[in-house]
């Protein structure tokens, strides 16, 4: 049975002010009223979008949820989805939209992120309620609650259910009762310490995530250049990145690793195991390597002939019992 994605979270207006250093930042003297920006990239980003249009060019039946403001930025964001002709439905506020502005060392890969938040919260009548579909949730601001309410809903309607909380979700102390009705979770190293405070080594730190979340059938943990690590059932899954490719921007790697290993996921959904996990987190893994080369959170992400033709690079992956 082919389900339906929906991604639901942020958009945003991405704009990037391109340097060969940063080091004005840290040097207060060195800047001036008026300062010259030598290259500059616009895009748009933010979770829902990142996901829906990796998902689009992975060949994979989706939808985007985001909400935009009635405000010059929104229209932007508005315009630009529609010239990449990504599938999202647009709810609209009478507030502002969401812009990032990232100072970027081309060089080394160096940022800092400035972001204004519009009106982004989402009420549970927002959300399209399908049933026997999956649907990927960036967690962004909404207050949890929300979540708590709309995830509910969706599991009543046999949903497939995948989340990536945000550092803003983590720190409620209800988050866990939440992830713990979720199919699919994606947590980066920072996160993943938010839930287990005490340090342990890697091993035990899985066994306990593994206990802790037993009803969830699949726990990724991204560890950024040192790779990922899944956990399925009694087994930690561990996958490598490419080291040959310089990397240029890390704008969006999150996204493109959880949206690539979710649409593959589901596309497999009936028929997981080992082999074919270390497959899926071998072409997470691949593609987020392509998209780290560009400036941009979506520049560089592949089509999906594109990227099974790369299935076969060969990279480091090992498999321990829990």
């Amino acid at each position: 049975m082919e389900r339906k994605i929906i991604c639901i979270g942020t958009a945003t207006l991405d704009v990037f002010f391109i340097f060969n250093s940063l080091n004005f930042l840290k040097k207060f003297a060195l800047i001036k009223e008026k300062n010259n920006v030598p290259e500059i990239f616009i895009d748009i980003g933010g979770g829902a979008l990142n996901s829906t249009f990796n998902l689009k060019n992975l060949n994979a039946n989706v939808e985007g949820v985001v909400k935009l403001g009635n405000d010059f930025i929104g229209r932007i964001i508005e315009k630009r989805i529609e010239e990449k002709k990504i599938p999202v439905n647009i709810l609209k506020t009478k507030g502002n939209s969401t812009l990032s502005v990232i100072f970027l060392n081309k060089n080394s890969g160096e940022k800092y992120i400035f972001t204004y938040r519009g009106e982004e919260i989402f009420n549970k009548k927002d959300i399209p309620q399908y049933k026997n579909s999956a649907y990927l949730i960036s967690t962004g601001t909404t207050p949890i609650t929300i979540w708590n309410d709309i995830i509910s809903t969706m599991k009543k309607n046999n949903n497939f259910i995948g989340i990536l909380p945000s550092s803003y979700f983590l720190k409620n102390n209800t988050s866990k009762e939440i992830l713990k009705k979720c199919d699919f979770i994606v947590l980066n190293e920072e996160e993943a310490k938010l839930i287990l405070r005490k340090n342990k080594n890697l091993l035990d730190f899985f066994k306990e995530l593994n206990k802790l979340f037993e009803n969830v059938l699949i726990k990724i943990v991204t560890f950024g250049k040192r790779g990922a690590f899944l956990i399925f059932k009694n087994k930690v899954i561990f996958v490598g990145t490419l080291k040959k490719l310089k990397i240029v921007d890390t704008t969006g790697a999150g996204d493109c690793f959880a949206s690539t290993a979710f649409g593959f996921i589901i596309e497999n959904l009936d028929n997981l195991n080992e082999e074919v996990l270390v497959n899926i987190l071998k072409l997470a893994s691949i593609n987020t390597a392509y998209n780290l080369r560009e400036i941009g959170a979506q520049t560089g992400l592949l089509s999906r002939k594109k990227l099974l033709k790369l299935k076969n690079i060969s990279i480091k992956y090992k498999v321990y019992e829990i």
